[in-house]
């Protein structure tokens, strides 16, 4: 999409309802006058945007029957307005899933798409990312921000013990889909990294990235006991001392405007 000057749109299904992508009927808090407002589905469509659906097997019947009319008939009637809408030649859409049967156990929320649908698109199977391939990801979103990312085997190394206890179910058990682990964990914790970069040093800020995004997703004593031992085997992960806000670019801000940024972090507040 890049490359082609495209407008690029990716909405996850897992969180997206139906007329949010379709659209619906809205009165003007203007003039009162009732209109249809197009969903960003229905923009893309005539506009020729790339859109991405992710986790399309979350999507409501709905939905399937929209898409699978355009793909067979090049057209889609608007279920809201039953107004047919022709669709811009240069609308593409892809879609990802993940598969009803997960490495712990079944998915809840997940749907088994028929088969006809499925196979009116192109399958790629995606590989897991290898360890390396983890860890160049995750530097190079640190370098491009300025940061110095000597720390990140630790972090690769944390990632694969977590993810070691999830698939031999040593963790995760008491909940009813497991720990999902994936790439997305290392991205989180390097946006963590980048976000507060002003304030925390990155190694401190890599410990409170795994309590964030590792960590406080535990459901149980257990858990949460397995993970630790997993944080101290590796050592240098844990969480020690304080920090505050002096000699930083942040320094001049309202103390509560300070609260209100760094609330993700922030424990307790000491004012002098």
């Amino acid at each position: 999409a890049r490359i082609l000057g495209w407008k690029y749109h990716s909405e996850n299904m897992r969180d997206t309802l139906l007329w949010s992508l379709i659209g619906r009927w809205e009165r003007d808090a203007d003039t009162g006058i009732l209109g249809y407002r197009d969903g960003v589905l229905m923009q893309a469509m005539k506009r020729g945007w790339c859109m991405v659906l992710e986790e399309i097997n979350f999507m409501e019947t709905g939905l399937l029957e929209v898409i699978s009319e355009w793909i067979d008939e090049g057209h889609f009637t608007n279920p809201y307005t039953h107004e047919r809408v022709e669709i811009n030649p240069n609308f593409r859409l892809f879609a990802t899933l993940n598969p009803v049967q997960g490495v712990t156990r079944e998915s809840l929320g997940r749907n088994a798409l028929p088969g006809p649908f499925i196979n009116r698109f192109k399958l790629v199977w995606v590989k897991e990312k290898t360890p390396e391939e983890e860890r160049q990801i995750f530097e190079d979103k640190l370098k491009k921000q300025g940061i110095e990312p000597s720390f990140a085997e630790e972090l690769i190394e944390f990632h694969q013990g977590f993810q070691d206890l999830v698939q031999t179910d040593k963790i995760g058990q008491e909940t009813p889909e497991g720990y999902r682990i994936s790439l997305r964990e290392i991205v989180r914790v390097a946006d963590f990294i980048i976000h507060h970069k002003r304030v925390l040093p990155p190694k401190k800020a890599l410990a409170w990235a795994i309590r964030e995004i590792y960590y406080k997703r535990l459901h149980t004593e257990d858990d949460r006991d397995k993970v630790k031992g997993l944080i101290y085997e590796i050592g240098s992960l844990s969480i020690s001392g304080m920090f505050d806000f002096h000699n930083c670019e942040d320094e001049g801000k309202l103390w509560h405007n300070l609260i209100y940024d760094y609330s993700d972090i922030i424990k307790h507040v000491h004012l002098n």
